[in-house]
């Protein structure tokens, strides 16, 4: 099934869908990206990419109730963050240490029910990929 984006917004929920507007905003303030809104898999209802070219910077996926940020890091971007990763809040260290480790990458996903959340995520996305904007 396919959403309308009001119908994403009913099935985030009001606060989650505000944490992912400002999230929205702070992407899109920061870097020149292609939003690409999509079916969330088997675990979603639906998902939006943020992508230059072939890389994907993040996906934000949405279901009944929830909203969560996926980033996927690297060994470069791992790292990077190994480096720095007293700066970020103890959540987001968690997320990142107990997060698995694939062929492509760390898999972090990040659920979006804090507002601290957005200032740790402008910092991992910019770890990820510098600000183009």
């Amino acid at each position: 099934m396919e959403y309308t984006k009001k119908q994403i917004e009913e099935l985030a929920g009001g606060e989650r869908w505000a944490l992912f507007e400002r999230l929205n905003e702070m992407i899109l303030e920061h870097y020149d990206m292609e939003q690409a809104w999509d079916k969330g898999g088997r675990d979603w209802a639906a998902c939006l990419r943020y992508r230059r070219g072939e890389k994907t910077l993040c996906t934000v996926y949405f279901r009944k109730g929830e909203a969560a940020v996926l980033v996927i890091f690297g060994k470069k971007e791992r790292e990077k963050f190994e480096e720095a990763q007293k700066e970020f809040s103890d959540f987001v260290q968690e997320v990142y240490h107990s997060s698995k480790t694939y062929h492509d990458g760390k898999w972090m996903l990040f659920d979006m029910d804090t507002e601290g959340l957005l200032s740790d995520m402008e910092k991992l996305l910019a770890i990820k990929r510098k600000p183009n904007r």
